[in-house]
C-alpha cells in the first residue's frame, strides 16, 4: 500500500492524459553473460566481452527493462524502496550524465580504477498519464537536490496513488535536461537498442570517459542544485 499525500498541486503538475513520447535509458546490464549465453554466444566470446550482435542487444535491453520490475527495488530519487522506478531521459546526453554520475560516485571516487563495460543505451516508448514538474522548476530546487530525495519520493508516491504512469522532471546532473522516471511497467515498452559503450575514469580531467568503438569523450556532470 502506498501512502498518498492529497496536497493541492499547481496546474502544471496535474496529470496529462494520453501522453506518448520517446525516451532513452542508459543501463548496466546485470546479467549480460547469461543473456548472451542464452542467445548462443560462446564462452570465449563472453570472456573477451566482445560487442554483442544486434539481436543480442535487443535481448539485453528487454532483459534490463524486465529486471527493473521483477527485482527488489532500491531506494533512489523517486523511490523510497517500496516500489520500482525505471529511469529514462529525453536525450542520450542526459541519460549518460545521470548514469555516469552514479558510476563515478560508487566506483571511481572510491578509488577503483576499472573500466565498466558493455553499458547499453536503448529507446523506450512512454504512454499513459504523466505529471509534469518541469514548468517553473527553478522555484522548486528540492527537485534537483544532490542527496535529499524526500520531496521527490513524495511526488512519486502521490503520482502512483493517482494512477500516473510516469513523471517529467528536471535532471539533477545535466542543466536544462529532462528525466522521465516511469512508475508503472505499463507506462513504457522497449523500442530498440541504440548502442553499447564502456565507461572509464580520466585521471587528468577528473571526469568519467565514454569509450565507444575507437572514440573517447568526456562526460561533464553538472551540479544543477548549486547552479540555481
Amino acid at each position: 500500500m502506498f501512502w498518498v499525500c492529497f496536497e493541492k498541486l499547481p496546474a502544471e503538475r496535474h496529470p496529462m492524459r494520453g501522453m506518448k513520447r520517446d525516451s532513452v535509458r542508459c543501463a548496466i546490464p546485470s546479467a549480460t553473460a547469461a543473456v548472451l549465453r542464452k542467445r548462443g554466444a560462446s564462452a570465449s566470446f563472453i570472456r573477451l566481452k566482445g560487442s554483442p550482435h544486434r539481436a543480442d542487444l535487443s535481448a539485453i535491453a528487454v532483459n534490463n527493462f524486465t529486471s527493473v520490475w521483477k527485482d527488489r527495488p532500491n531506494t533512489s530519487r523517486y523511490s523510497d524502496g517500496t516500489y520500482p522506478v525505471l529511469y529514462t531521459a529525453h536525450t542520450t546526453e542526459v541519460a549518460e550524465a545521470e548514469r555516469c554520475h552514479w558510476i563515478s560516485e560508487t566506483i571511481f571516487k572510491k578509488g577503483f580504477r576499472v573500466t565498466v563495460r558493455n553499458l547499453i543505451m536503448y529507446s523506450c516508448k512512454l504512454n499513459g498519464e504523466c505529471r509534469d514538474h518541469t514548468i517553473d522548476w527553478k522555484k522548486h530546487k528540492e527537485l534537483v537536490h544532490p542527496d535529499d530525495y524526500a520531496h521527490c519520493q513524495q511526488i512519486a508516491r502521490t503520482a502512483l496513488g493517482a494512477g500516473v504512469k510516469y513523471l517529467v522532471v528536471p535532471s539533477a546532473r545535466k542543466y536544462g535536461g529532462v528525466c522521465l522516471p516511469v512508475l508503472k511497467k505499463s507506462g513504457a515498452k522497449v523500442l530498440k537498442p541504440l548502442f553499447i559503450f564502456d565507461v572509464s575514469w580520466d585521471s587528468a580531467a577528473m571526469l568519467p570517459c565514454i569509450e565507444q568503438a575507437s572514440s573517447k569523450r568526456l562526460v561533464v556532470i553538472d551540479r544543477v542544485y548549486s547552479m540555481l
